[in-house]
């Protein structure tokens, strides 16, 4: 019997990120289990969207492998990094603006995908769900 491409590419650790590869398969597992056939995933700080397009493909193959619908949200205000609030937040290394998303380029590039742009408190309620 022939493997699924996705569950061996998962064995190898054969993605870029393959913690997104892992976490959104295993969440896919589990809601079938529980007889869900659709979940929502997130990342938190888009940047430049790379790990928000690496979802969108993961989510793909997820839904094909498991038959359980995987959407995918990005959130991001837009601007980069806020200013530091705490020596926790490690000001020394990151500063105001780093990571500045340019969403109009990136929003181009998704095809399924959600970007929701704005401060989380606000903006999750366009989902429809509450988290």
């Amino acid at each position: 019997m022939l493997r699924p491409v996705f569950t061996e590419k998962l064995e190898f650790d054969a993605f870029p990120r393959p913690h997104f590869a892992y976490g959104i398969f295993f969440a896919a597992l589990q809601a079938k289990a529980l007889g869900y056939y659709r979940i929502s995933v997130y990342e938190f700080g888009v940047g430049w969207g790379g790990g928000l397009l690496e979802m969108e493909k993961i989510a793909a193959m997820v839904t094909k492998e498991t038959s359980v619908k995987v959407e995918v949200y990005g959130f991001d205000t837009g601007s980069g990094m806020p200013e530091s609030v705490d020596y926790r937040d490690l000001p020394h290394v990151w500063k105001p603006g780093f990571f500045h998303l340019d969403a109009e380029t990136l929003q181009k590039k998704l095809t399924t995908a959600k970007l929701v742009l704005g401060n989380v408190r606000e903006t999750y309620l366009l989902t429809g769900y509450n988290f």
